[in-house]
């Protein structure tokens, strides 16, 4: 029996989802035109989920490649030769363990590289090399996908390796290299400032300007949002109103992927009613417990004051434009806890409203 999922990767034939396949689509589209694209949004945002089912839909036409950087660390970033070695490995591992199926050429072509590795570093030029070799011999395009590169952002060995990618997607013409590559993380790394950080030194640099940001809105309609609860009415026969459902959920959420999931998932689990008494019943607990997207924006909070000192006077009524290049509204925008409503700034939906509304309304007590 599916149910509602929170956490990880949610698969249709596990989990009741809104369809997504207008998204993949649109991503598809300018993988085709060989763009390189940034997708960047909040966390639990349905970015991992969108990866996953994107690279499933271009395994038809393109090798892909999908690695992720949150498990690599400063060993790997340390200097451009360690980062080198980290890539060229990593594709290794997609072929070793039949995540990417190429031929015999490509994947001769990746185990010489790491195999003649010193100590784990391979310099720049055996991975620039190397990816003209794999993009030659390849039977078809080959697109590589980096989900949270946020990992990465801080180190100038990305950097470095950024401005290899670039110079490579410059020269296409002359030397064949990866069709698209996907950036995924919550920064948004096209822009100047890479990582946000607390104090003023931060790192400014723009290897990336070929990058196009994918920025279509991935918050969840209000008639995907029915469609996956007719889903589950026609398993569970709750007699609830769908269209009535999907539209109160839409104006406590605004589609933030997570918390349309989670309110479904506790309704479910709780068995409580599918009307608004119920949805108000889970918009509570939401609000009272400790899950790891409030715990970082109240992190946020504490090392960034211009970020606090925003969401304090939006919440107040002040009348604030929306700029994202203003410090504390960046960060709110980064974290989709504010968006544009005609040129002004407005927290993005009612569960976050409420929920920072009590946190300052408790700090006041102290």
């Amino acid at each position: 029996m599916k149910e509602f999922n929170t956490t990880g990767i949610c698969y249709p034939e596990d989990h009741y989802m809104v369809n997504i396949d207008s998204r993949i689509d649109e991503i598809e589209k300018a993988v085709a035109k060989g763009e390189y694209i940034t997708i960047n949004r909040g966390r639990q945002y349905g970015k991992t989920t969108t990866l996953y089912h994107l690279t499933n839909k271009l395994n038809d036409k393109y090798v892909v490649f999908s690695i992720s950087f949150e498990s690599m660390g400063e060993a790997e970033f340390k200097d451009i030769e360690s980062l080198s070695f980290a890539f060229a490995d990593a594709f290794k591992s997609a072929i070793d363990y039949e995540e990417t199926q190429v031929n015999d050429l490509v994947a001769n072509a990746i185990t010489e590289t790491v195999a003649n590795a010193d100590n784990y570093k391979i310099k720049p030029k055996s991975l620039a090399d190397l990816i003209v070799k794999i993009n030659k011999n390849s039977s078809k395009p080959i697109v590589v996908i980096i989900d949270e590169v946020d990992n990465a952002s801080n180190y100038e060995s990305f950097i470095e390796l950024l401005r290899m990618l670039r110079s490579k997607y410059l020269n296409r013409k002359k030397n064949p290299t990866f069709q698209s590559v996907i950036l995924a993380g919550v920064y948004d790394i096209k822009n100047l400032k890479l990582k946000v950080r607390p104090d003023s030194d931060h790192q400014y640099n723009s290897p990336w300007n070929i990058a196009v940001a994918y920025t279509t809105d991935m918050s969840l309609p209000t008639d995907g949002i029915q469609q996956m609860l007719q889903e589950y009415e026609s398993d569970h026969h709750t007699g609830m109103n769908t269209a009535q459902m999907s539209q109160m959920i839409t104006d406590y959420t605004s589609g933030y992927p997570f918390f349309v999931s989670r309110v479904c998932q506790l309704i479910d689990k709780q068995n409580f009613s599918w009307d608004k008494e119920g949805l108000q019943n889970a918009v509570k607990i939401i609000l009272t417990e400790r899950c790891p997207l409030f715990t970082e924006l109240f992190d946020l909070m504490d090392c960034h004051p211009a970020l606090k000192k925003s969401i304090r006077e939006i919440l107040d009524g002040r009348y604030i434009s929306y700029n994202n290049y203003v410090d504390g509204l960046n960060i709110a925008s980064t974290f989709n806890i504010i968006t544009d409503e005609n040129g002004l700034a407005k927290i993005s939906n009612k569960i976050f409203e409420t929920r920072f509304k009590n946190f300052f309304e408790f700090e006041k007590r102290f």
